[in-house]
């Protein structure tokens, strides 16, 4: 070979081994769906902006889908298609839809360290189980909180440190704060009927499903005594009304209702923009006892390549950090899920300051998870057609939408 020769070939090595390690110092690309905007969605992306900036091995894409059931469509549309993406944040009413593909699941006992199992609060770890395995890891979590509007009570001659205690106040106070155009209390509706409506069957004794999860109780008497309490304060009194979730909280912003009943996740929505001092507090407890219903964001994560899974362990590991989870709870209202993140003395001294972000952590042991079904969500869509009949249409009675609902529902659980 001539010299010439000699040097085209070592210059052609040079420029494959340059290409080789371009190609190998291309980062691990995964992809992330969300369903929840707002102060939550801003922070999903921040966290991802700043793994990104300090990660040169791996690149998160975080993809906004408009709601929990959005995203989970979209998650379920992708698999479908053949391609899925690593991380999805839905809610746990969406969890079952996955249940029978557990080969796409992650058990998340394989992903965290037992110390960081350890940490996450355990009730919310056992909500987020599914069969033994940890499928749903806390991020963005919930409970119902019930909401007043201090100066609205104290004009009606209220205590204002001191919202409504059991079912019956709370019907009392309903009656005295409504004044013309302003009612007392808005129960939120669509599209998750079901949250308020758990809890307060669990208040009365009832229940949506059985404990086996075999059938649909909505018609048993305690069950539609629960009903039948909405359906007093809407239509018989006319001191509360049942709307959409946000119009709910929009309406205590206006101050056209003082009382309402929202996600811990409203809170942050509440501080930026009421122009009045309100409280937040534990539900009312019902004649059985004091009952919430856990709700909110959970993470989920895909089976795909070896390299793809270590990326993703890495990004959830992160995102769900003490410092990160302390963030979620000073930035959204959402409750801390690491029970290190609680003992911060950051979170601790926010809490002193502001007593009503730290309501959902000590309504937290009255909290109860949903019963884990694959029919759950339609179940859901089921109980939503009762409470229009009933409450916002009246075309039927509590009990006779509720007894339709149970038949539906149990038609529904054998196929």
């Amino acid at each position: 070979m001539t010299r010439k020769g000699t040097i085209f070939v070592m210059l052609l090595m040079a420029v494959v081994l340059v290409v080789a390690s371009v190609a190998s110092a291309e980062p691990i690309k995964i992809r992330m769906y969300y369903g929840v905007g707002g102060a939550v969605g801003e922070l999903i992306q921040e966290l991802a902006d700043e793994f990104n900036a300090t990660r040169s091995d791996i690149e998160v894409e975080v993809a906004f889908q408009g709601s929990y059931d959005e995203t989970a469509n979209k998650v379920m549309a992708d698999l479908a298609g053949g391609f899925n993406p690593d991380l999805a944040q839905i809610s746990l009413a969406n969890v079952p839809q996955f249940i029978g593909r557990e080969e796409l699941l992650i058990d998340l006992n394989s992903v965290f360290e037992e110390d960081v199992l350890d940490d996450f609060i355990p009730a919310l770890v056992d909500a987020g189980t599914f069969d033994g395995k940890f499928y749903a890891a806390p991020f963005n979590v919930s409970t119902l909180l019930f909401y007043w509007n201090k100066e609205l009570f104290e004009e009606a001659g209220l205590d204002p440190e001191r919202p409504p205690q059991d079912w019956d106040e709370m019907r009392e106070y309903a009656r005295i704060l409504t004044k013309g155009d302003r009612l007392g209390l808005a129960m939120f509706g669509p599209p998750y009927d079901h949250w308020v409506l758990e809890s307060l069957y669990w208040q009365n004794g009832g229940n949506m499903l059985s404990e086996d999860g075999t059938k649909v109780v909505v018609d048993s008497p305690a069950s539609i005594e629960a009903l039948e309490f909405i359906d007093t304060l809407v239509n018989e009194d006319k001191t509360a009304t049942y709307v959409p979730n946000a119009e709910s909280n929009h309406l205590l912003l206006s101050q056209r209702v003082a009382m309402n009943y929202a996600s811990t996740g409203a809170l942050g929505n509440f501080w930026e923009n009421a122009d009045f001092e309100f409280g937040a507090g534990h539900l009312p407890r019902g004649p059985v006892g004091k009952f919430t219903s856990l709700g909110g964001g959970f993470l989920i994560m895909f089976s795909s390549t070896p390299e793809r899974e270590a990326a993703a362990r890495e990004f959830l590991e992160f995102l769900t950090t003490t410092e990160n989870t302390v963030k979620m709870n000073m930035r959204t209202g959402y409750l801390p899920s690491r029970q290190s993140a609680q003992e911060t003395a950051e979170l601790q001294q926010y809490w002193e300051e502001v007593p009503a972000a730290k309501a959902a952590v000590t309504q937290l042991p009255y909290a109860v998870a949903r019963r884990n079904h694959p029919k759950l969500k339609e179940i859901h869509d089921i109980i939503a057609r009762m409470m229009n009949s009933s409450i916002v249409e009246s075309v039927t009675t509590p009990a006779e939408a509720a007894r339709r609902a149970a038949q539906e529902g149990n038609l529904a659980l054998l196929f």
